[in-house]
């Protein structure tokens, strides 16, 4: 079963002293399947309806979706997103850009669904992934050049589309 939240309710922060919310199931959680919505992708967007506050709402909603991902320690399976083309491109980039090192904890990431979603994951965040989740061996959605660059230098990998 898939989950939909807007980022700010995935983040769940305190109002008061702006920290994240605890859930219970941090600490054991090792499947997540949910649809991360709301987070403008300015890099969709036509140039001219871009505006400083529209980076700044990116930047802050990515790394809020990043540090609340970050506390799943035990997470082995992220499944991002729904095959959906109205909301494909209000999620997380996935980029190192938007803060994709914040995720460099989830030591136990096995599989990574990001198939329906629009990412901005190229062959340097796989490097990235690589290095820093050591069980990763599965990942899908990669544009069709970076799973190419995959599968010649990691043969260990599976990359579907």
């Amino acid at each position: 079963m898939r989950s939909e939240l807007r980022a700010e309710a995935f983040g769940n922060r305190d109002p008061d002293t702006g920290l994240l919310r605890p859930w219970k199931c941090e600490p054991t959680l090792k499947v997540l399947k949910i649809d991360i919505m709301g987070i403008p992708r300015t890099d969709v967007w036509p140039a001219c309806v871009i505006r400083e506050e529209h980076l700044i709402q990116e930047r802050e909603l990515h790394h809020l979706v990043y540090d609340r991902l970050a506390r799943l320690t035990n997470l082995e399976i992220l499944c991002l997103g729904y095959p959906d083309t109205l909301r494909f491109l209000e999620c997380p980039k996935m980029s190192l850009e938007s803060g994709l090192h914040r995720l460099s904890g989830l030591k136990m990431l096995k599989e990574l669904d990001v198939s329906s979603v629009k990412t901005m994951i190229g062959v340097e965040e796989v490097q990235w992934m690589i290095e820093h989740w050591p069980r990763l061996r599965v990942i899908r959605g990669l544009d069709k050049n970076v799973a190419g660059w995959l599968w010649k230098n990691y043969l260990e990998f599976t990359v579907l589309d």
